[in-house]
């Protein structure tokens, strides 16, 4: 998902899921959040300034500040 020129990207896989802000311009990784061991990240999206996280198959979300990535 791309945000003001940073791209906020979900990534997937048991013990290894992060939410991850990127810079677009230089390709930078801004900022890393990992997610419990046990979730495989999915989707991700924008609601206000509050970013969206959603497992596979854990039938967990998590909700962070977009700000501070909390």
């Amino acid at each position: 998902m791309i945000d003001a020129g940073i791209l906020y990207e979900s990534t997937g896989g048991y013990g290894e899921s992060t939410l991850r802000e990127v810079d677009l311009t230089t390709g930078r990784l801004l900022r890393a959040v990992r997610l419990p061991q046990r979730v495989f990240g999915e989707g991700l999206t924008a609601w206000g300034e509050r970013l969206i996280q959603l497992s596979w198959q854990s039938k967990t979300g998590f909700v962070f500040d977009k700000a501070s990535l909390t």
